[in-house]
C-alpha cells in the first residue's frame, strides 16, 4: 500500500500526459493539416457526411469486414504534393494511385489529378507496356495466405547493374494475397537458392504448406525435396514446357522489373542506380498498394493489418475503459476471416466475368495524323532500360499501321503496326 501511494503523484502525471497527447493528430506526413483544413473551413462545413475528429475534418468510410475508418478530408492546397508523393511509390496506374490515396484521404479531385500527373510522368511513358492481351480466367484455389508460394527465379542481369555482383532475383509469391517475397542471388547454385529460400523466405514470412516451382534443375533435384520435407512443405512442380504453369510469378517479374526500372531511373527518388539496393523498396511499394480486383493490398491481406504509408495520418480514437484482451483477439480474427471470405468471393467473380472477354478484338485504338507516338525499342539493352523511344509525330495512319519521321529534316519515312507504339500522354488539364 505505502508503495502504491508513493506512485500516485507520477501516475496522476502520466494520466494528464496521456490525455493531452490524445487530442493531437500525428502526422507521418510533413505538412500540417490541421492549419491547411482551416483556410477552407467554410467549404468543409457543406460537404455531406463531414465529421470532426481531434480537430480533423474527415468522413467515416466502411470496410470490407465492417469495420469504420476515418479518413481525412485533403484540401486543394495539398493535392498535388499527396497526388505526386503517392505515384513514385511504384508507379503505378491513375486507378491505382487513386486507391493507395482514398486509403487515407478523401476529396473529390483526387482521380483527376492522379491522371494528370500519371500522363506526365516521363518514366511511365518510356516504360508501361500497352496490355491489349486479354488472357483466359484463372482457377481460383486458395481461399486464405501461406498455403501455396509460387517461387521462381528471375535473371541473369549484367553484373554492372548490381552493386555486389548480384545476378538473379529469387521471388515466392503468396498465391491467395498476391503478395510479394523476395530477394537477390549472385548464382542460381540450389545451395545458395535453398539457403536464402529458408533466411530470406520462410522463416521471415513464414512456411507455406505447398511451394510450387518450374522444372530448372536448381529446384527441381534431391536437395531441394529434402529441404523442404524437413520444413514441412510440399513440394510440387508446374507441366514442363508450359510457361502458362507459372503465370503468377511470371507475371510478377513484369511488374517488378518496372517499378525497379522506374526507381533507378527516376530523377525525384532518391539516387538509386543498382536494381539490389532497391528490391526491398520495389516490393515494398506493390505490397502495400491495393489490388484492383479485390481493392485492398496484399499487405492487408497477408497479415491482416493495413500498411502504413509515406504520406499516411495517424488518429486513434483512445477508449476510457478498460479493454477485454480476449474479446479483442477474437474480434480482430473474425473481421480477418471476414476479409479472406470478400477477398476470395471477389476474385470467383472477376475470373467469371474475364469469360465474357474472350475473342474481342486486341487492338481496340487508333492514331490519327498530327498525334505524337511513342515507339516500342527492339532489343533494350537490359530488362531494367525503357521500353519505348520518341516521341515522333504521326504522318499518316490506317486501321492498322502508322507513318512517321524519326528526324524532321530526314526524307525515310518509318512504317509501325499499332501494336508497336502508343500514344505519347504530355496534354495539360485544367484541375
Amino acid at each position: 500500500m505505502a508503495d502504491l501511494l508513493s506512485r500516485c503523484d507520477y501516475f496522476q502525471k502520466e494520466v494528464k500526459e496521456f490525455e493531452a497527447s490524445s487530442d493531437k493528430v500525428n502526422m507521418i506526413s510533413e505538412f500540417n493539416i490541421i492549419e491547411e483544413q482551416s483556410k477552407v473551413i467554410s467549404d468543409l462545413k457543406i460537404i455531406p457526411n463531414i465529421v470532426k475528429l481531434h480537430n480533423v475534418y474527415g468522413i467515416y468510410d466502411t470496410k470490407p469486414d465492417g469495420s469504420k475508418k476515418f479518413k481525412v478530408w485533403l484540401p486543394d492546397s495539398l493535392l498535388i504534393k499527396v497526388c505526386k508523393e503517392a505515384h513514385t511509390q511504384g508507379h503505378f496506374s491513375p486507378s491505382k494511385m487513386e486507391m493507395l490515396i482514398k486509403l487515407v484521404w478523401v476529396n473529390d479531385k483526387i482521380k483527376k489529378v492522379c491522371e494528370q500527373i500519371y500522363s506526365e510522368c516521363q518514366e511511365c511513358l518510356f516504360r508501361n507496356r500497352v496490355h491489349n492481351k486479354i488472357t483466359e480466367p484463372r482457377i481460383v484455389a486458395f481461399s486464405q495466405p501461406r498455403v501455396c508460394y509460387s517461387l521462381d527465379i528471375c535473371g541473369p542481369f549484367p553484373p554492372n547493374l548490381s552493386s555486389s555482383g548480384y545476378r538473379y532475383i529469387l521471388l515466392c509469391v503468396d498465391s491467395f494475397s498476391r503478395f510479394w517475397m523476395g530477394c537477390a542471388l549472385k548464382t542460381t547454385k540450389t545451395s545458395e537458392v535453398s539457403t536464402q529460400l529458408l533466411l530470406n523466405i520462410i522463416y521471415k514470412f513464414g512456411r507455406p504448406r505447398y511451394l510450387k516451382s518450374d522444372n530448372a534443375s536448381y529446384l527441381n533435384n534431391d536437395m531441394m525435396n529434402q529441404i523442404c520435407k524437413a520444413s514441412g512443405i510440399i513440394l510440387y512442380h508446374g507441366q514442363p514446357y508450359v510457361h502458362t504453369s507459372q503465370s503468377l510469378v511470371e507475371r510478377a517479374f513484369l511488374s517488378l522489373e518496372n517499378i525497379i526500372s522506374k526507381i533507378v531511373q527516376s530523377t525525384n527518388q532518391l539516387t538509386i542506380k543498382c536494381w539490389d539496393k532497391c528490391l526491398s523498396m520495389a516490393l515494398h511499394f506493390y505490397n502495400c498498394c491495393p489490388q484492383m480486383t479485390l481493392k485492398l493490398s496484399p499487405y492487408e491481406l497477408f497479415f491482416g493489418t493495413e500498411p502504413y504509408l509515406d504520406f499516411d495520418t495517424t488518429i486513434h480514437k483512445y477508449e476510457e475503459k478498460p479493454l477485454d484482451r480476449l474479446n479483442e483477439y477474437q474480434e480482430l480474427t473474425w473481421k480477418r476471416r471476414v476479409s479472406y471470405m470478400f477477398a476470395y468471393q471477389t476474385m470467383l467473380e472477376a475470373r467469371l466475368k474475364a469469360a465474357t472477354k474472350m475473342g474481342k478484338s486486341i487492338i481496340n485504338f487508333s492514331i490519327g495524323a498530327g498525334e505524337q507516338i511513342l515507339l516500342k525499342v527492339n532489343s533494350p539493352a537490359s530488362k531494367f532500360d525503357k521500353l519505348y523511344e520518341g516521341p515522333y509525330t504521326v504522318m499518316e495512319s490506317d486501321p492498322y499501321t502508322v507513318k512517321f519521321k524519326k528526324d524532321k529534316n530526314s526524307r525515310k519515312i518509318y512504317h509501325a503496326h499499332l501494336s508497336q507504339i502508343k500514344r505519347y500522354r504530355m496534354e495539360p488539364k485544367d484541375i
